[in-house]
């Protein structure tokens, strides 16, 4: 093999997703252990129910901002980050929904690294797997059960010769 960008095109299929999983696997096992001792230590703290409530705080405070800021200047952050004139208006739709649901994201974040700090990690597992499940729910609802396939929307509000 000449360079890395031909691994997958000419090494055998298997032998390639090992090359690429393991180390993807072993960074994230490391990073497992280090926020699991890392947690530990915490776990030990006097006061730790103060730092959950300024934690908690923080979490509430940082996040209405950082939702305003984006619903108030998103489509210029969006632009600095590379966004097209094509695609501003499909990327600051999606942001603007997707900014509502900030404080939510980051209180369930944010808590359940103190849930896991307490050794109740099936809880915190918990945690993380209803919402995923409900993420996949409520995308078959809206995809399939109301026909809001991207595309559908898209054209719905800006007419099918975008597409």
């Amino acid at each position: 093999m000449r360079n890395e960008n031909e691994l997958l095109e000419l090494m055998p299929v298997p032998k390639a997703f090992l090359k690429l999983a393991l180390p993807a696997i072993a960074a994230q096992l490391i990073n497992i252990l280090y926020n699991l001792v890392d947690k530990m230590f915490i776990g030990h703290i006097e006061g730790a129910e103060k730092v959950m409530g300024s934690c908690t705080w923080m979490l509430i405070v940082l996040s209405v901002i950082l939702t305003v800021i984006m619903l108030l200047f998103g489509k210029n952050i969006l632009q600095l980050f590379g966004a097209s004139n094509d695609t501003i208006i499909y990327a600051v739709d999606y942001m603007n929904i997707y900014c509502l649901g900030t404080l939510f994201t980051q209180l369930t974040l944010g808590l359940n690294v103190f849930i896991t700090a307490q050794g109740k990690t099936l809880i915190s597992m918990c945690n993380v797997a209803v919402g995923a499940v409900t993420n996949i729910v409520l995308d078959a609802v809206f995809m399939n059960g109301f026909g809001f396939s991207s595309i559908d929307a898209v054209n719905r509000k800006y007419g099918s010769d975008q597409f």
